[in-house]
């Protein structure tokens, strides 16, 4: 969503970018309770719960979710940068572990597990591990909190970061955390987290 600056996943089958791994039944709770067993909404997504689909008739979330899970898997259209050589890698790697360990773990999971219903997990994560990564840059600078649905009163929320840890914190940790726990996605440069620090 380039006017918003925020990343809009694919919404097919696709095994990592996509819907693949969820169910028919956690496409449907996701788009009206804004949460599921695999994610939470968060960005422009939470106004269209929040405002609009926590409201629809079951049936016709029922038939969203059904038309969503028929359609094909297809590759990410955005290619991932890999821009970041080794070299920049090790010590930014290093440093992000060290960052999650003492800011993210108590509540995401040591293994980026996350806790069902409260925090969601960022091993498998499709906004963790998205070809472009403003979502995850985003949730560590800004913080965000799900919309309270009838599906989920009260959600957790997370904390903004972005006055405790610097670009290159954000860097490192969204780099971490995009290249461990289960997950393989590229790194992230101190510029892109510089980039979006200023974007509304």
């Amino acid at each position: 969503i380039p006017v918003l600056n925020w990343f809009a996943p694919a919404l097919n089958n696709h095994p990592v970018h996509g819907l693949g791994k969820w169910s028919e039944e956690d496409v449907a709770q996701y788009l009206q309770a804004g949460a599921n067993r695999h994610a939470a909404t968060y960005g422009p997504m939470s106004e269209v719960i929040a405002h609009s689909l926590q409201y629809a008739k079951p049936t016709d979330i029922q038939a969203m979710a059904t038309y969503l899970k028929s359609l094909p898997a297809q590759a990410p259209v955005e290619k991932e940068s890999t821009g970041l050589g080794e070299r920049t890698l090790q010590p930014l790697m290093q440093r992000g572990e060290n960052i999650y360990t003492n800011t993210c773990a108590e509540c995401h999971g040591k293994k980026g597990e996350g806790k069902p219903n409260q925090f969601p997990a960022l091993a498998g994560n499709v906004n963790v591990i998205a070809p472009n990564p403003a979502n995850a840059i985003r949730m560590v600078l800004n913080g965000g909190f799900s919309p309270s649905t009838q599906g989920t009163p009260y959600p957790h929320g997370m904390p903004p970061y972005r006055v405790e840890l610097s670009n290159t914190d954000i860097a490192a940790v969204v780099t971490y955390i995009r290249r461990s726990l289960g997950n393989a996605a590229s790194g992230v440069a101190s510029v892109e987290v510089d980039k979006l620090r200023g974007a509304q």
